[in-house]
């Protein structure tokens, strides 16, 4: 048996689960994500998702990455924009060249 980081109670270990408080208990992880106090939360929040970033970016243009740059939170967020914004201009200039030629 161990004490739970968050409650104080006794728990079985192999029921618990591992946070920054240490162990807690399967009562306090549900409390926890009832709350929203899901520990993984903040952690993909900061992260973000570079795919949609990159979407923004290349689809929206000038407008889609200045959009996500100014609101978006998350990190791989803001560099999914910038890149997917870069990749449209090196695709918008081959193809004028094809063009041109």
């Amino acid at each position: 048996m161990t004490t739970c980081g968050q409650c104080k109670q006794q728990m079985d270990p192999a029921t618990g689960t591992f946070t920054e408080d240490g162990m807690i208990c399967e009562d306090c992880q549900n409390q926890n994500v009832i709350d929203g106090v899901d520990d993984m939360a903040p952690l993909a929040e900061l992260e973000g998702n570079f795919f949609l970033g990159f979407a923004a970016g290349f689809f929206g243009g000038c407008i889609g990455a200045l959009l996500v740059l100014a609101m978006a939170k998350g990190t791989q967020t803001k560099k999914g924009a910038r890149v997917g914004f870069g990749a449209q201009l090196v695709v918008g200039a081959l193809l004028r060249v094809v063009a041109s030629g």
